[in-house]
């Protein structure tokens, strides 16, 4: 673990945290870092969890673990006026279990219909409380133009509810559709202590119900050509938040979502040894509403449309060894803001706080990505009827490679709180999937 976070759990209050904190992530489930993320048409666990209509090419019973075996993070920050931040994080096989903006969920498991030509994935939990608190030591802060360090505990976390499904059918040939649904409910206290003086500063009171649900389609246009494409029917992320400087922070309705409003489309492309995909993803502006640190006030977030780009290749040296590559491209939605009463709030204080305790990501970036998969215990296929036409799979395959990420962002002088950040990361991740 990091030298500046500070795990305050007891062993045998351990394993509900854990319970938490892994199905929260999943929540967030993209695909396959090694690969940049891409894959709205692929066949295996990690464009199930791009697209739920790759569930109708599945015909197996599936677990997945993803770690990172090493991670290395640097963290550089320069407010206007204020003395510079640095901080470097690296840490061992277990940073990506905790954290929350992570690319893939820690664990995912997939079954399946094959006589009906349905894949499925689905996991309840009841309410329950996470008797653990995380903390975080010495976290920069800007209030009111004082930049400043605070110590901020996170207690009483309760779990009041998770769901999360995806089914996907394949209806011919060339057509498949999915559809998936997340919930997850919690509520949580925050509290800030001045690193420094030890003088509190402030309290919050977390209630987050997140909801998501998407259709997708996949058609396989000929025998190289195939498109996908995954667009939101609901997209809530409502986030209450009290404190006692600042007013309760209106919750959201809940509103139905169109294509216009949230659309990923993606190609994939079959050549000899290769394997080609490309995606793309829309997503509108948002309304949304926050807390400004450096004002310290309730605003409307500077929010705006983002279009961003994933990309990845496999090459086929053996049956049992492929070579793996990706390119990620990732904007920022939040703009700079206004330091007016009336202005928007802008990326600032806040964002920061969630780089440094929710594992968020600096945006906009650039990801880059190489690996290698193998392939290990061969079986029948639990399909096969006719001895002569055999068809065998691999029940272990293993993905380890290097992704390097680097993001910065300034904040110009207009803006709400002027500043310039950078962000670059280096981390060796490893995924296992058994297939049985």
């Amino acid at each position: 673990m990091s030298r500046w976070v500070k795990w305050g759990a007891s062993s045998v209050s351990i394993w509900p945290l854990m319970l938490g904190v892994l199905l929260f992530s999943a929540t967030f489930a993209k695909a396959d870092l090694i690969t940049g993320d891409a894959g709205l048409v692929r066949s295996d666990m990690d464009g199930f969890a791009l697209n739920p209509a790759n569930l109708g090419y599945n015909n197996l019973r599936q677990i997945k673990a993803n770690l990172e075996l090493v991670s290395e993070e640097k963290l550089l920050i320069q407010y206007q006026g204020q003395e510079p931040i640095s901080r470097k994080n690296s840490s061992f096989l277990f940073r990506r279990i905790f954290s929350g903006g992570q690319s893939s969920p820690p664990f995912f498991y997939v079954a399946s219909i094959p006589s009906s030509r349905i894949g499925f994935s689905l996991v309840a939990l009841p309410p329950m409380n996470l008797a653990a608190d995380f903390k975080f030591g010495k976290v920069p802060i800007v209030l009111l133009d004082s930049q400043s360090y605070i110590d901020l505990n996170i207690s009483d976390i309760k779990l009041k509810g998770y769901v999360t499904g995806k089914i996907g059918m394949r209806l011919n040939a060339r057509w498949a559709i999915g559809t998936s649904l997340n919930y997850i409910s919690s509520t949580s206290k925050t509290n800030a202590i001045e690193t420094d003086s030890g003088d509190k500063l402030f309290d919050l009171d977390q209630d987050i119900t997140i909801i998501k649900g998407s259709l997708g389609v996949r058609y396989e246009i000929n025998k190289q050509w195939s498109i996908g494409t995954v667009f939101d029917l609901i997209n809530i992320n409502d986030i209450a938040v009290s404190s006692d400087l600042l007013p309760p922070v209106p919750r959201k309705k809940l509103t139905l979502k169109t294509p216009a409003d949230g659309l990923a489309l993606g190609v994939r492309y079959i050549r000899g040894k290769y394997t080609f995909w490309v995606d793309s993803y829309y997503k509108k502006a948002e309304f949304q509403e926050g807390i400004s640190l450096s004002t310290v006030s309730v605003k409307e977030k500077d929010t705006y449309p983002t279009l961003a780009f994933r990309s990845g290749v496999k090459w086929s040296l053996q049956r049992n060894l492929k070579l793996l590559g990706g390119l990620r491209i990732e904007p920022s939605g939040i703009g700079p803001g206004g330091p007016g009463a009336d202005d928007k709030s802008g990326y600032g204080p806040f964002e920061v706080i969630q780089l440094m305790t929710a594992g968020e990501k600096l945006s906009p970036y650039n990801q880059v990505s190489v690996g290698v998969q193998t392939q290990f215990g061969k079986k029948i296929h639990p399909k096969s009827k006719k001895k002569s036409k055999k068809k065998y799979f691999y029940q272990t395959i293993v993905n380890v490679g290097a992704v390097m990420r680097e993001a910065s962002l300034g904040v110009a002088q207009s803006g709400e709180q002027p500043a310039a950040y950078l962000q670059q990361s280096l981390s060796i991740p490893v995924s296992i999937t058994y297939r049985f």
